[in-house]
């Protein structure tokens, strides 16, 4: 055995050969994880001093680690990517006696990448060629660009991907790259929030996608794959990828996992999809399938899988690493496949157009697993979706036998050991012949699509089970049955088409809304309901534009923002993939925010002009009613200024005598303030005047002939004392002879009035009937002024009244701080910082210690402000930037966020300042530590800066 550093000697020194090196690494098998790391190390470190050329560490390095791979036990590296460097444009010629070398068993899932033979180059007018930018570009040759972004596709892609071959090749050819690792920013848009996964090819991150979270998306979370080094340095792989991720993006199905980009920061390249939060199918069988499971509970696997595929293939592209590494399932069960990215173009008949081809593509990284690989991807061959099938097929024994049908042997191995598949119990015999020809050895014994493998694995009727014999004795009921059946399948089939073309709005059945649409998609089976939101959601992603359209627009007074919202929550639970239905989400939001803010303006202003009532010009009503529109619950509609300028009028009315109105008056600001206890109060005291009016309208002259029959009267009433305006008209008619009448009996009677009034006022404890106590107590004193008990009462309600009155005003004062904090909030949502600080300040004066002050609302405007700014920044004025940024500090007082901010536009203005220019050793020094500072206290937002600035080539 020899050391790394002794065969490094060697062979400097030419006493070893490279391939005697190889071997000897090969020999003496796997090192302790330290000591292969150290090697690793030594070698790179060798390259980089020119102590070996770099074609011999690549050899070298492959080597260790295939030795490394050799050793580990199955689990460890099943379904890796493991990346054999390739010689650089070096002719090695090998002793024709040595057989060539096969994969370990061990790793025998692993996907390795070995050297496929390219084929010969199309003519120049046909075809786009792709060459190495060590050769050049011919004169009078265009050079591509594989263009990744995802306008108009998704709204994730980062919309500066799009490189040339010869960029993708200077990444390729560095001979170190930067590494990515949690908490790193790329592009300065995706925050690398946790390692999901780590494979050949490269490391999985759980990463955040800082645009979404601008826009509020509800979902801001994507995976991000970073490729090791040793794929980025493979000959053509980014431009293959590129060009394959590419192609991912147009395969939009439930059971694929969304590729949104393909870019570069750095050195670092990475991919972005969709992220799943669920497990991996290899976990899945590990944990739940290690004895298999029944045909029945695999089936929805099996079928999303079929179904993944059979769309990839539909659109001419082959996985060409199927396996279960490369399947998530979601919580819910659902399968998805990714890593389409590494998928090969199926060269079939109309797959590609001429001018879509090239001299490569990812099936020239030769990436495949052997355990999956089908016999013809071993060899080389052109890729068919066959080759697909054949992994599906094995993935399909694991999941019903909880092991590979060849052990983990490949294709090859399997042939050559006349290797069969084992038996499957449960499966009918139909079954089981459909299961082995998908794992057939060669294509022309192999099913062909998906299809067929999901046709043959269904399950079968109870003819085809017990065959002929019952076949022809009953014959007229199968062909009654398939009658019903064809009838019943005809009328499904038309229930199904009907649906669809209610979507159209030319139909004459066209749904009314999308409660009825709904309905009707309910009433279908999930799977069809599945396949119209699939093929057929375009025609409802318009359906529910123009629905959105009917609740929200405000071009034509539409407000209806609940009901838009509505619409997007039934998009929600269709799962319609739909990035204008996105931007149209954000869209609304945004005009939601900026028309409730210049509505909360025009409230105020209307409120201070006194236009408070519908009979006067640009009055508050129309307002308040498309606030209401927007946000029935907004605390903008509970404007204690305006409900204290209703009750002011309708008191002033009732004070100049103007009942009736008073009455309208009330009715209008009950209107708008349903819940006032202030207005409910008013309401009592107007009824309680209208009952006295009652009283005093009463005439002069009584209806009683003589004192003593007034005074029975007044007696009978004195005993059943009443709080109706119909017992204070009678007493009133017999006071008329008794009110001078000053002799004992009659005085007597009127202190048991005085007397009965007081108790009964004494049993009321509402405050809503203050007014119409204090008017039956007024109205006792009338007769009897001087009644201790009317007095006393009087005295109780006034101080109640006065309480009351303290209550009304705390809760108008609590009443406006909601709106005041409402309205802060719309302001800074609509970057309105002069009203959302005038806000701030009404709030502290009427209640200094309130919690909003503390926090929410001083962020709110910074957030503004620093928006603001941002605005300014990109568009080239640093100093109004940071102009806009000073202000925000000198309102707000000091504030971390903001002076990060002012501190980063400051050092971007004299940087750029500086640029191109010679710098005098103490302003190199100064900026330099102003670098340092921000880099200490904001390493986000100086990585933001910086990539923004990059992308606009200004850094």
């Amino acid at each position: 055995m020899k050391s790394i550093v002794e065969l490094i000697v060697a062979l400097q020194q030419g006493t070893l050969t490279l391939s005697a090196a190889a071997d000897a690494i090969a020999a003496r098998g796997a090192l302790p994880d330290a000591e292969h790391r150290a090697e690793l190390a030594l070698l790179e470190q060798a390259g980089q001093q020119g102590q070996l050329d770099a074609s011999t560490v690549r050899e070298l390095l492959a080597r260790l680690v295939a030795a490394q791979v050799a050793a580990a036990p199955d689990d460890s590296f099943d379904d890796a990517t493991v990346v054999k460097p390739v010689m650089d444009d070096a002719t090695v010629v090998k002793p024709a006696a040595r057989p060539p070398p096969q994969p370990p068993a061990e790793a025998a899932d692993g996907t390795i990448v070995k050297p496929v033979p390219r084929p010969p180059p199309p003519e120049q007018d046909e075809a786009t060629i792709v060459k190495p930018s060590a050769m050049g570009v011919p004169d009078g040759t265009e050079r591509t660009t594989g263009v990744t972004g995802t306008a108009g596709k998704t709204g994730t892609g980062t919309g500066s991907s799009s490189m040339d071959m010869a960029s993708w090749r200077r990444i390729a050819s560095a001979e170190s790259g930067e590494y990515a690792t949690v908490g790193m920013l790329l592009k300065g848009r995706f925050l690398l929030e946790r390692e999901i996964g780590r494979g050949g090819m490269g490391v999985v991150f759980l990463a955040r996608d800082e645009r979404k979270v601008e826009a509020r998306d509800r979902d801001p979370y994507v995976a991000v794959k970073v490729l090791n080094d040793d794929f980025r340095r493979h000959p053509d792989s980014l431009i293959a990828l590129q060009r394959e991720a590419r192609r991912s993006q147009l395969l939009a199905h439930d059971n694929i996992v969304r590729v949104f980009d393909f870019d570069k920061d750095g050195t670092i390249v990475f991919m972005t999809m969709e992220y799943i939060d669920g497990s991996d199918l290899k976990t899945l069988i590990r944990e739940r399938a290690y004895n298999g499971m029944s045909l029945a509970d695999a089936r929805p696997l099996i079928e999303g899988m079929a179904w993944a595929l059979k769309r990839a293939h539909a659109t001419g592209v082959v996985h060409s690493d199927f396996k279960p590494g490369n399947v998530m399932v979601t919580r819910e069960g659902v399968p998805k496949v990714f890593d389409f990215g590494i998928a090969r173009a199926a060269q079939h008949a109309g797959s590609d157009s001429a001018g879509d081809k090239t001299l490569f593509d990812a099936g020239t990284l030769g990436a495949l697993t052997p355990a999956y690989a089908s016999l013809e991807m071993i060899k080389g061959q052109e890729p068919a979706a066959s080759d697909d099938i054949y992994a599906l097929g094995c993935v399909i024994f694991e999941l019903l036998t909880g092991k590979h049908p060849f052990d983990k042997a490949s294709a090859e191995v399997a042939q050559r050991e006349g290797r069969r598949p084992p038996a499957v119990p449960g499966l009918t015999r139909r079954q089981y012949k459909t299961l082995c020809d998908s794992v057939a050895f060669t294509r022309e014994q192999r099913l062909k699509s998906a299809a067929e493998l999901i046709d043959g694995l269904r399950e079968v009727t109870w003819c085809q089970r017990y065959g002929r014999p019952f076949a022809y004795g009953a014959g007229v009921v199968v062909l009654l049955a398939l009658g019903a059946w064809g009838l019943s399948r005809y009328l499904h089939d038309q229930q199904v088409a009907h649906v669809v073309e209610r979507f159209a709005p030319t139909n004459a059945r066209h749904y009314a809304n999308v409660g009825q649409a709904m309905t009707a998609l309910n009433g279908l089976n999930p799977r069809d309901r599945t396949r119209i939101v699939l093929e057929d959601g375009e025609i409802i992603q318009n359906f529910l534009l123009n629905r959105i359209r009917s609740h929200w627009d405000p071009s034509v007074d539409h407000y209806d923002f609940a009901g838009a919202e509505r619409v997007f929550q039934a998009r929600d639970q269709l799962r319609l993939y739909s990035p204008a239905l996105d931007r149209e989400h954000r869209a609304i939001e945004q005009q939601r925010n900026d028309l409730l803010n210049t509505l909360d303006t025009q409230l105020m202003e209307r409120i201070s002009a006194g236009a408070i009532f519908a009979s006067q010009p640009h009055d508050v009503i129309a307002t308040m009613a498309k606030i209401r529109a927007m946000d029935p619950t907004s605390a903008l509609l509970k404007n204690s200024q305006l409900e204290l300028k209703y009750d002011i009028a309708i008191g002033q009315s009732l004070g100049s005598g103007q009942i009736a109105q008073a009455q309208q008056q009330l009715k209008l600001a009950r209107s708008v303030f349903p819940d006032s206890r202030r207005l409910a109060v008013r309401a009592q005291q107007l009824a309680a005047l209208s009952s006295s009016e009652q009283v005093v309208s009463v005439p002069t002259t009584s209806r009683f002939q003589t004192v003593r029959q007034a005074q029975t009267a007044l007696a009978g009433l004195v005993a059943t004392p009443a709080t109706t305006a119909v017992w204070q008209s009678q007493v009133a008619a017999a006071m008329v002879l008794l009110q001078n009448n000053q002799s004992p009996s009659t005085r007597h009677l009127v202190d048991r009035l005085g007397a009965a009034i007081a108790t009964t006022v004494s049993k009321q404890n509402n405050a809503l009937h203050l007014p119409q106590d204090i008017e039956l107590i007024n109205f006792g004193l009338r007769y009897a002024p001087h009644s201790a008990p009317l007095l006393t009462q009087r005295d109780r309600l006034v101080a109640l009244q006065q309480q009351q009155q303290t209550r009304l005003d705390q809760e108008a004062a609590t009443a406006e701080i909601a709106s005041r904090i409402e309205s802060v909030r719309r302001a800074a949502a609509a970057n309105d910082t002069a009203k959302a600080e005038q806000s701030l300040a009404r709030i502290r004066t009427l209640q200094p210690s309130n919690p909003f002050l503390v926090k929410e609302g001083p962020t709110l405007v910074a957030e503004a402000y620093i928006r603001i700014a941002q605005g300014a920044f990109r568009a080239g004025k640093y100093q109004s930037a940071q102009q806009t940024v000073a202000q925000g500090i000198a309102a707000l007082g000091p504030r971390s966020d903001l002076a990060n901010a002012r501190d980063l536009y400051a050092l971007t203005a004299a940087l750029i300042s500086a640029h191109g220019q010679p710098l005098a050793p103490a302003d190199y020094q100064r900026l330099s530590a102003q670098l340092g500072r921000i880099r200490k206290i904001d390493a986000n937002g100086l990585k933001n800066l910086e990539s923004e600035l990059k992308s606009r080539g200004q850094l």
